[in-house]
């Protein structure tokens, strides 16, 4: 089930991207999910398992999210 970090602009997306790369885990620049929201963006998508690392550098870089979402493997 992958995890989809939301942000409130595409700054803040690429910010994260930025960093997850630097940190060396594997995650995806991908449009938000429409069973997330119906508006226009961009999202990280990522393993489970890398959750807690993305939110500890969402924390230590300052990177302002609006959540992170859980869906099936459909999504």
């Amino acid at each position: 089930m992958p995890v989809f970090v939301v942000f409130p602009s595409t700054h803040e997306a690429m910010s994260l991207d930025r960093l997850l790369t630097q940190a060396g885990i594997d995650h995806e620049l991908v449009p938000v999910p429409r069973e997330i929201s119906a508006s226009c963006g961009f999202a990280v998508r990522l393993r489970p398992e890398h959750e807690a690392a993305a939110r500890a550098l969402v924390d230590s870089g300052g990177v302002r999210t609006e959540g992170f979402h859980r869906l099936g493997p459909d999504a």
